[in-house]
């Protein structure tokens, strides 16, 4: 019997969940190598390392985050499983905690790493040889036989009948701040090692400047105000001052199952291309329809979507309808919210004037005197601050990665339509250009048409 090898590129959350689901399903009679290539120390993502910035919570309900299909408590029984070594838990270790509580991001690694562990376990019992590399693929070449080769930049090259590309999502880029992207006062991408060491070191007594309204603006919020507390003297008037800065000036709501994202329409992003309006209506429909088939019943939140969109369509500028938000990702930045506990730090802030919210754009940034003189467009307004913190959020256009690999794929597959990653069929299968076979390359998580696993819990290749 020929071995079927398996590449899975990423250790973040979707790939160690490709990697068990893979596990899972394969017969046992089968024989399986699978390489597992993941260039951190630590499974589980950036957003959810064990030493990184404890307490902070994730953005959705512990029952939307269950790794493994079809048991939405997995992760509830988890955390509340009594035979757990709790030892790095600190004060969470007591908590009986419910499916509509919000988890740590430090667990929720741990967590997606014990799912590893017990992987592997299965994986032996069935024979699977798993094997993992630290090293970064740079390059998928398409061999005979409907084939792939995975070079890595250790010089590795695996030959595979299938690889799976998870390497998650890349901080969108901002031109206003190319000038300074070298400044250590900077912080780019703020989840990564070095943003977030970055980060450690702000002292509570200075200014920052946070740029865009992601939900990391609030995490950055939270730490900001957990960090101001600390101190004895709990005067938020007396530490540095706190600027966000977005387009269109708002916060966030806290999370709420009532909550309806269709509420904030013509305040939404510009990230959907000029589109006319029955063509964002069939997108509309298209996708709810194909969400259905993959039993995401989504059909009453499109419905609605667009029984909101056809009243205020009419009074809408050209400009602001070219704004409307992007249609797959209905689960914008206003959607799901924020836990009550971030909300209420970002509240707490406001209330005591120590977070100003700017509506608008930076127009400048000059560095001088060991500060960054930064000036907002349509006012007059400028302000001055020590450290700048990009969190727009993520851009999933492949095109715009810094990743060679990313940028190889792009060339090869066809991206979505609304430069959300790249167009893939139902089971996460790439749609390559100008071939007559799709090649064996499958992209799962944000880059596979949308970050269908971070709002499910599910994943589909």
């Amino acid at each position: 019997m020929n071995m079927q090898k398996i590449v899975i590129i990423g250790g973040g959350v979707s790939g160690i969940l490709s990697l068990n689901k893979l596990i899972n399903d394969i017969p046992p009679s089968s024989v399986y190598r699978i390489y597992l290539i993941e260039k951190e120390k630590q499974f589980g993502g950036l957003a959810y390392q064990q030493a990184a910035l404890p307490g902070l919570l994730m953005n959705t309900y512990i029952q939307n985050m269950s790794g493994p299909d079809n048991n939405q408590n997995h992760l509830l029984n988890w955390l509340n499983h009594a035979s757990l070594d709790k030892s790095q838990w600190g004060k969470y270790a007591d908590i009986k905690w419910t499916s509509s509580d919000f988890c740590p991001r430090n667990l929720y690694g741990l967590y997606i790493q014990d799912i590893f562990i017990q992987a592997k376990k299965k994986a032996a019992q069935k024979n699977i040889a798993v094997t993992v590399i630290r090293a970064i693929a740079e390059n998928i070449t398409l061999v005979p036989q409907n084939k792939v080769e995975i070079k890595l930049n250790n010089n590795m090259i695996i030959a595979a009948d299938h690889v799976i590309v998870c390497v998650g999502q890349s901080p969108a880029s901002l031109s206003i701040t190319k000038s300074i992207e070298n400044n250590p006062n900077y912080i780019d991408h703020f989840w990564s090692e070095q943003g977030l060491n970055k980060f450690n070191d702000i002292s509570v007594s200075d200014d920052i400047l946070i740029v865009g309204s992601s939900l990391t603006s609030d995490d950055i919020l939270s730490l900001r105000y957990k960090k101001m507390t600390a101190h004895q003297d709990n005067n938020l008037k007396s530490f540095g001052h706190n600027y966000r800065i977005s387009r269109h000036g708002l916060s966030h709501m806290a999370y709420s199952k009532n909550y309806q994202p269709w509420s904030n329409l013509p305040l939404t992003l510009p990230k959907i291309k000029d589109l006319k309006f029955n063509e964002i209506v069939a997108v509309i429909n298209r996708e709810a329809a194909n969400w259905a088939k993959k039993g995401i019943h989504s059909e009453e939140i499109y419905y609605k979507f667009v029984q909101q969109l056809l009243p205020i369509w009419s009074a809408l500028s050209h400009q602001e309808q070219i704004k409307i938000f992007n249609v797959y990702h209905y689960l914008n930045v206003f959607s799901t919210g924020i836990s009550h506990q971030i909300h209420q730090h970002s509240k707490a802030l406001l209330d005591q004037n120590q977070l100003t919210v700017l509506k608008g754009e930076i127009q400048s940034i000059v560095y001088e005197e060991d500060q960054f003189v930064v000036k907002i467009n349509h006012s007059d307004k400028t302000i001055k601050v020590k450290y700048i913190v990009n969190a727009t959020g993520f851009d999933n256009n492949p095109g715009n990665f810094n990743s060679p690999l990313i940028k190889q794929l792009s060339t090869m597959c066809d991206s979505h339509y609304l430069n959300i990653g790249f167009d893939v069929s139902d089971d996460c299968r790439v749609k390559a250009k100008n071939l007559l076979k799709q090649p064996p390359i499958y992209v799962v998580g944000a880059l596979g048409a949308a970050s269908i696993f971070m709002h499910t819990g599910q994943l589909f290749y």
